[in-house]
Protein backbone atom coordinates (compact mmCIF):
# COMPACT_ATOMS: atom_id res chain seq x y z
CA UNK A 1 0.00 0.00 0.00
CA UNK A 2 0.41 3.49 -0.21
CA UNK A 3 1.69 4.02 3.59
CA UNK A 4 4.36 0.89 2.91
CA UNK A 5 5.48 2.69 -0.01
CA UNK A 6 5.99 6.08 1.62
CA UNK A 7 7.75 3.88 4.42
CA UNK A 8 10.47 2.17 2.71
CA UNK A 9 11.36 5.65 0.78
CA UNK A 10 11.93 7.30 3.97
CA UNK A 11 14.08 4.13 5.18
CA UNK A 12 16.05 4.06 1.62
CA UNK A 13 16.21 7.71 0.68
CA UNK A 14 17.58 10.78 2.84
CA UNK A 15 15.18 13.72 2.95
CA UNK A 16 16.68 17.19 2.97
CA UNK A 17 16.26 19.26 6.35
CA UNK A 18 14.72 22.67 5.16
CA UNK A 19 15.40 24.25 8.31
CA UNK A 20 19.06 23.58 7.62
CA UNK A 21 19.29 25.12 4.45
CA UNK A 22 20.97 28.52 3.81
CA UNK A 23 20.69 31.27 1.24
CA UNK A 24 22.98 34.15 0.50
CA UNK A 25 22.18 36.57 -2.93
CA UNK A 26 24.88 38.74 -4.43
CA UNK A 27 24.21 41.64 -6.49
CA UNK A 28 26.69 43.49 -8.49
CA UNK A 29 25.70 46.84 -7.41
CA UNK A 30 25.75 45.48 -3.88
CA UNK A 31 21.87 46.26 -2.83
CA UNK A 32 21.20 44.69 -0.14
CA UNK A 33 19.46 41.26 -0.23
CA UNK A 34 18.50 40.16 3.16
CA UNK A 35 15.46 38.93 3.87
CA UNK A 36 14.19 38.26 0.36
CA UNK A 37 12.56 34.50 -0.21
CA UNK A 38 13.54 31.35 -2.15
CA UNK A 39 11.08 28.72 -2.44
CA UNK A 40 12.39 25.07 -2.10
CA UNK A 41 9.50 22.74 -3.28
CA UNK A 42 6.76 23.48 -0.27
CA UNK A 43 8.65 25.48 1.63
CA UNK A 44 10.23 29.86 1.88
CA UNK A 45 13.96 30.34 2.76
CA UNK A 46 14.47 33.71 3.57
CA UNK A 47 18.27 35.12 2.65
CA UNK A 48 20.57 36.04 5.03
CA UNK A 49 23.53 39.29 5.16
CA UNK A 50 25.74 36.47 6.23
CA UNK A 51 25.92 32.85 6.01
CA UNK A 52 28.77 30.62 7.31
CA UNK A 53 29.75 27.86 5.29
CA UNK A 54 32.83 24.98 6.30
CA UNK A 55 33.44 27.70 9.01
CA UNK A 56 34.37 30.67 6.46
CA UNK A 57 31.45 33.87 6.86
CA UNK A 58 30.58 35.03 3.50
CA UNK A 59 28.17 37.96 3.30
CA UNK A 60 26.09 39.10 -0.12
CA UNK A 61 28.66 41.62 -0.81
CA UNK A 62 31.79 39.22 -0.81
CA UNK A 63 33.80 41.10 1.43
CA UNK A 64 34.74 38.68 3.80
CA UNK A 65 35.26 41.95 6.30
CA UNK A 66 33.52 40.37 9.36
CA UNK A 67 35.60 37.06 8.71
CA UNK A 68 38.65 38.64 8.72
CA UNK A 69 37.81 40.23 11.59
CA UNK A 70 36.93 37.61 13.16
CA UNK A 71 40.24 36.23 12.51
CA UNK A 72 42.34 39.32 13.61
CA UNK A 73 40.58 39.32 17.22
CA UNK A 74 41.24 34.97 17.41
CA UNK A 75 44.89 35.24 16.15
CA UNK A 76 45.18 38.71 18.10
CA UNK A 77 44.39 37.27 21.52
CA UNK A 78 46.18 33.85 20.95
CA UNK A 79 49.40 36.37 19.87
CA UNK A 80 49.22 38.52 23.23
CA UNK A 81 48.60 35.14 25.17
CA UNK A 82 52.14 33.74 23.35
CA UNK A 83 54.22 36.98 24.12
CA UNK A 84 53.02 36.80 27.86
CA UNK A 85 55.87 33.33 28.03
CA UNK A 86 58.31 34.81 25.60
CA UNK A 87 60.89 35.63 28.36
CA UNK A 88 60.71 31.87 28.66
CA UNK A 89 60.66 30.96 24.84
CA UNK A 90 63.54 30.33 22.81
CA UNK A 91 62.97 31.81 19.15
CA UNK A 92 62.57 28.00 17.79
CA UNK A 93 60.24 28.16 20.10
CA UNK A 94 58.82 31.11 19.22
CA UNK A 95 58.42 30.15 15.69
CA UNK A 96 56.68 26.84 16.34
CA UNK A 97 53.63 28.39 18.70
CA UNK A 98 53.48 31.64 16.69
CA UNK A 99 52.68 29.38 13.46
CA UNK A 100 50.34 27.03 14.82
CA UNK A 101 48.63 28.65 16.98
CA UNK A 102 48.34 32.71 15.10
CA UNK A 103 49.49 32.41 11.67
CA UNK A 104 47.46 29.44 11.06
CA UNK A 105 44.38 31.54 11.12
CA UNK A 106 45.34 32.82 7.97
CA UNK A 107 46.15 29.34 6.30
CA UNK A 108 42.34 28.37 6.11
CA UNK A 109 40.89 29.12 3.16
CA UNK A 110 42.50 31.64 2.45
CA UNK A 111 42.18 31.69 -1.55
CA UNK A 112 38.45 32.02 -1.08
CA UNK A 113 38.87 35.10 1.12
CA UNK A 114 42.29 36.19 -0.36
CA UNK A 115 40.12 38.74 -2.79
CA UNK A 116 38.69 41.07 -0.09
CA UNK A 117 39.48 44.61 0.53
CA UNK A 118 42.87 46.39 0.82
CA UNK A 119 42.12 47.24 4.13
CA UNK A 120 41.51 43.47 5.03
CA UNK A 121 45.00 43.12 3.37
CA UNK A 122 46.84 45.00 5.34
CA UNK A 123 45.28 44.21 8.25
CA UNK A 124 46.32 40.74 8.52
CA UNK A 125 49.70 41.98 7.28
CA UNK A 126 49.65 43.93 10.33
CA UNK A 127 49.32 40.92 12.55
CA UNK A 128 52.00 38.95 10.93
CA UNK A 129 54.26 41.81 11.46
CA UNK A 130 53.60 41.85 15.10
CA UNK A 131 54.20 37.93 15.54
CA UNK A 132 57.34 38.40 12.88
CA UNK A 133 58.89 40.92 15.30
CA UNK A 134 58.23 38.97 18.10
CA UNK A 135 59.69 35.70 16.87
CA UNK A 136 62.80 37.94 15.83
CA UNK A 137 62.87 40.13 18.80
CA UNK A 138 63.26 42.77 16.20
CA UNK A 139 60.71 45.82 16.38
CA UNK A 140 62.99 48.51 15.08
CA UNK A 141 64.12 47.07 11.28
CA UNK A 142 61.42 47.74 8.56
CA UNK A 143 58.78 44.64 8.27
CA UNK A 144 59.95 44.16 4.69
CA UNK A 145 63.31 44.27 5.84
CA UNK A 146 63.05 41.99 8.37
CA UNK A 147 61.30 39.24 5.80
CA UNK A 148 64.10 39.30 3.48
CA UNK A 149 66.53 38.76 5.88
CA UNK A 150 65.21 35.84 7.24
CA UNK A 151 63.58 34.65 3.57
CA UNK A 152 60.11 34.46 4.67
CA UNK A 153 57.37 36.79 2.70
CA UNK A 154 54.19 38.63 3.23
CA UNK A 155 50.90 36.81 3.86
CA UNK A 156 49.63 38.11 0.44
CA UNK A 157 52.53 36.69 -1.71
CA UNK A 158 51.77 33.21 0.72
CA UNK A 159 48.66 33.21 -1.05
CA UNK A 160 49.70 33.90 -4.23
CA UNK A 161 51.95 30.90 -3.59
CA UNK A 162 48.95 28.86 -3.17
CA UNK A 163 46.95 29.68 -5.92
CA UNK A 164 49.65 28.75 -8.15
CA UNK A 165 49.58 25.25 -6.46
CA UNK A 166 46.43 24.86 -6.98
CA UNK A 167 46.45 25.08 -10.69
CA UNK A 168 49.35 23.50 -11.04
CA UNK A 169 47.57 20.64 -9.31
CA UNK A 170 44.56 21.17 -11.87
CA UNK A 171 46.84 20.91 -14.93
CA UNK A 172 48.06 17.42 -13.73
CA UNK A 173 44.76 16.07 -13.24
CA UNK A 174 45.55 15.83 -9.20
CA UNK A 175 42.62 18.82 -8.28
CA UNK A 176 38.91 18.47 -7.57
CA UNK A 177 36.79 18.62 -10.71
CA UNK A 178 35.22 21.72 -9.87
CA UNK A 179 38.48 23.61 -10.03
CA UNK A 180 38.51 22.87 -13.44
CA UNK A 181 35.68 24.73 -14.93
CA UNK A 182 37.36 27.82 -13.29
CA UNK A 183 40.82 28.01 -15.36
CA UNK A 184 41.51 27.15 -19.75
CA UNK A 185 43.79 27.25 -21.58
CA UNK A 186 45.07 30.81 -23.44
CA UNK A 187 44.82 30.31 -27.18
CA UNK A 188 48.19 30.59 -28.90
CA UNK A 189 49.72 29.56 -32.29
CA UNK A 190 52.64 28.34 -30.28
CA UNK A 191 51.95 24.70 -29.52
CA UNK A 192 54.72 24.33 -27.39
CA UNK A 193 53.00 27.13 -24.74
CA UNK A 194 49.56 26.56 -25.57
CA UNK A 195 49.70 24.27 -22.34
CA UNK A 196 51.23 26.62 -19.86
CA UNK A 197 49.86 29.72 -20.02
CA UNK A 198 46.37 29.98 -18.90
CA UNK A 199 43.50 32.30 -20.20
CA UNK A 200 42.62 35.69 -18.23
CA UNK A 201 39.17 36.48 -18.92
CA UNK A 202 37.78 40.23 -19.80
CA UNK A 203 35.79 41.62 -16.83
CA UNK A 204 33.61 44.94 -16.55
CA UNK A 205 33.28 44.22 -12.42
CA UNK A 206 36.21 44.93 -9.49
CA UNK A 207 34.14 42.93 -6.80
CA UNK A 208 32.60 40.43 -9.30
CA UNK A 209 34.83 40.46 -12.01
CA UNK A 210 38.57 41.71 -11.37
CA UNK A 211 38.60 40.41 -7.58
CA UNK A 212 38.33 36.46 -8.48
CA UNK A 213 40.02 33.58 -8.65
CA UNK A 214 39.38 33.32 -12.70
CA UNK A 215 41.37 36.22 -13.53
CA UNK A 216 43.86 36.80 -10.62
CA UNK A 217 45.25 33.04 -10.53
CA UNK A 218 46.18 32.94 -14.05
CA UNK A 219 47.88 36.20 -14.48
CA UNK A 220 50.34 35.35 -11.16
CA UNK A 221 50.67 31.65 -13.06
CA UNK A 222 51.33 33.42 -16.42
CA UNK A 223 54.17 35.25 -14.92
CA UNK A 224 56.13 32.22 -13.70
CA UNK A 225 58.73 30.65 -15.32
CA UNK A 226 58.62 27.83 -17.69
CA UNK A 227 60.89 26.17 -15.75
CA UNK A 228 58.92 26.09 -12.77
CA UNK A 229 55.45 25.10 -14.98
CA UNK A 230 57.29 22.54 -15.70
CA UNK A 231 58.23 20.74 -12.44
CA UNK A 232 57.67 17.00 -12.62
CA UNK A 233 56.12 16.10 -9.23
CA UNK A 234 53.68 18.43 -6.86
CA UNK A 235 56.28 18.17 -4.01
CA UNK A 236 58.77 20.08 -6.42
CA UNK A 237 57.29 22.78 -7.65
CA UNK A 238 56.19 23.52 -4.31
CA UNK A 239 59.66 23.47 -3.20
CA UNK A 240 60.13 25.62 -6.66
CA UNK A 241 57.52 28.23 -5.97
CA UNK A 242 59.42 29.09 -2.94
CA UNK A 243 62.41 30.75 -4.74
CA UNK A 244 60.48 33.29 -6.99
CA UNK A 245 59.74 36.20 -5.47
CA UNK A 246 55.80 37.46 -5.87
CA UNK A 247 54.07 40.65 -4.87
CA UNK A 248 54.09 41.37 -1.39
CA UNK A 249 50.93 43.18 -1.27
CA UNK A 250 48.90 44.93 -4.28
CA UNK A 251 49.14 48.44 -2.87
CA UNK A 252 51.69 50.39 -4.64
CA UNK A 253 53.07 51.84 -1.61
CA UNK A 254 54.11 47.91 -0.41
CA UNK A 255 55.67 47.55 -3.95
CA UNK A 256 57.82 50.17 -3.88
CA UNK A 257 58.97 49.44 -0.06
CA UNK A 258 59.64 46.14 -2.00
CA UNK A 259 61.15 47.17 -5.00
CA UNK A 260 59.11 46.17 -7.80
Amino acid sequence: GSDEALLWLKSNFMFANLDKFQAIISRKDKKDTKDLKIRAGKELIKTKEHVIQLGVNLDHKLSYNLYISELIKKASAKLNAIKRMGYFLSKSQKISLCYSHVISYFNYCSIVWHFGSLINIHATEKLHERAIRFIYNDYETEYFQILRENNLCTLYADRLRGMCCEIYKVKKGISSAYMNDLLSVRPSNYHSRQDLNLYVPKVNQISFGYKSFTVIAPKIWNSLPTSIKVSETYENFQLNIKKIILPWCVCEKCCLKQGI
